[in-house]
């Protein structure tokens, strides 16, 4: 299953060995096997959201390090970052206060669940130097990236980006010479078909058909006495 047939897809929320283990060929040749590891990965693309570390992000996370080590004793591995999810807890209290104070500016029931609510719906807020987008549904509009491992290098690169605010899938750009990025279809031009020849399940009518001819072929040509009869 590495001849180009398939495209391996994982998904990433964010990059982080500790919960989701070093996704990589190299093992430093531990099972002896970082070469087969390293064929089946060519063909993978790796889906991950990307997270912006503008200086004001970094500073509110380096302090949420500083306190869970002082306050709570767990400390921080040194390229650890701080989980996404307990960040879009700070996003989400940020975006209430903002909601509030302005119902309130406008004279509307800050006890309105409600209308709050619809309130914080289709709107961009900036919030440590990042675009928080909320859709018309209230659903958080994320920039993501398409990664896929350089044949040459070994390592996943960005092929395609996409930003929530400009709503738009883009290619990667190359910054040795900021020429665009693609994808590379191991040992093919194009992406291979949708679904495999013979289904995902190997039971398609016509390729059990041409098998169970096959078989009669090589039956014949071994028995021909045994047919006559």
């Amino acid at each position: 299953m590495t001849e180009g047939d398939y495209v391996y897809f994982t998904i990433e929320l964010f990059q982080s060995a500790k919960f989701f283990g070093n996704i990589t060929w190299n093992t430093g040749e531990s099972d002896g096997r970082d070469s087969d590891a390293r064929t089946a990965l060519v063909p993978c693309l790796r889906y991950l959201y990307v997270i912006r570390m503008p200086p004001e992000y970094r500073n509110v996370t380096d302090e949420i390090k500083r306190r869970s080590e002082n306050i709570f004793g767990y400390t921080f591995a040194l390229e650890e970052e701080v989980n996404p999810f307990a960040m879009a807890n700070y996003y989400a209290l940020v975006i209430f206060a903002q909601v509030v104070n302005q119902t309130i500016a406008l004279g509307g029931n800050p006890l309105d669940g409600g209308a709050l609510s619809r309130r914080m719906w289709n709107r961009t807020y900036t919030i440590l130097g990042q675009d928080i987008i909320l859709n018309a549904n209230g659903d958080r509009e994320a920039d993501w990236s398409l990664n896929q491992m350089d044949v040459e290098t070994g390592k996943f690169v960005p092929v395609m980006e996409y930003s929530a605010k400009r709503k738009a899938l883009e290619p990667s750009r190359d910054p040795v010479d900021n020429s665009n990025r693609k994808i590379v279809w191991y040992k093919r031009d194009s992406p291979p078909p949708n679904e495999p020849k013979c289904g995902y399940r190997g039971i398609n009518p016509d390729c059990r058909a041409k098998e169970q001819g096959s078989q009669y072929r090589k039956f014949a040509a071994a028995a021909p006495n045994l047919l006559e009869v």
